[in-house]
């Protein structure tokens, strides 16, 4: 007797010994299955009063709107735009499609654009996870070390609401030495500001001098 023969002559009996009342009748039920299925009297009655399995079907869930073939398509407006964070990049998303779609510089696919353009920032962070993952990515030296107390004692703000966008004076600070594989002996250190609103972005390069740590502005760049 095949599996699918067995389970469906299971199904068949089970239903007769439910309806069986006699002794008699159930007893002949399980003698009928000991011969047919050959196994122990016990494993028969067990298998009569098992409740069949019922065919569950799984709910379908919540299908997903962005996929990962929108993946590629953001990483080039993630890396034109300069790589800023998903809150910066949210509002350049369908400025930067235009230019890109009139120099023939991206190609989409199906829904892609309507995708893009309607993205929210949470959803390009979770698509641009892998693209941001430091730990697959290699960085040089640093001149400077973690301090809580600073930070205690000078406020740093991470994000800027809507209104601070479209305003001009705010602006983000970053360092970037230019000293090889070592910071002994004399090395460049570049202060880049950028404003948040107008992206003007202003370029300071001082000398030092270690051990002396003598400082000398040498350079002052306007871009």
């Amino acid at each position: 007797m095949s599996p699918m023969a067995k389970q469906e002559y299971i199904v068949q009996v089970r239903k007769r010994y439910k309806k069986a009342v006699r002794r008699e009748e159930k007893g002949a039920l399980i003698n009928e299955v000991m011969v047919n299925l050959n196994i122990h009297r016990k494993s028969a009655i067990r298998t009569l009063k098992r409740k069949g399995k019922r065919c569950i079907v799984p709910p379908a869930g919540k299908q997903r709107m962005y996929r990962d073939d929108l993946i590629l398509p953001l990483s080039l407006l993630w890396k034109v735009a300069g790589c800023p964070c998903s809150k910066r990049l949210e509002p350049q998303i369908g400025t930067l499609l235009d230019k890109l779609k009139q120099f023939h510089e991206i190609k989409l696919y199906g829904k892609q654009e309507g995708l893009l353009r309607k993205m929210k920032s949470s959803t390009i962070d979770k698509l641009l996870a892998g693209e941001k993952d430091i730990s697959k990515k290699e960085y040089g030296l640093s001149g400077t070390k973690k301090s809580p107390l600073l930070k205690t004692l000078i406020p740093v703000r991470t994000h800027f609401s809507s209104e601070e966008y479209q305003e001009s004076g705010h602006i983000e600070m970053d360092c970037v030495l230019h000293c090889g594989e070592s910071l002994i002996g004399t090395y460049a250190e570049t202060l880049n500001l950028l404003d948040i609103a107008t992206h003007w972005n202003e370029k300071k390069i001082f000398l030092f001098l270690f051990p002396f740590c003598l400082l000398t502005l040498i350079m002052d760049l306007s871009l």
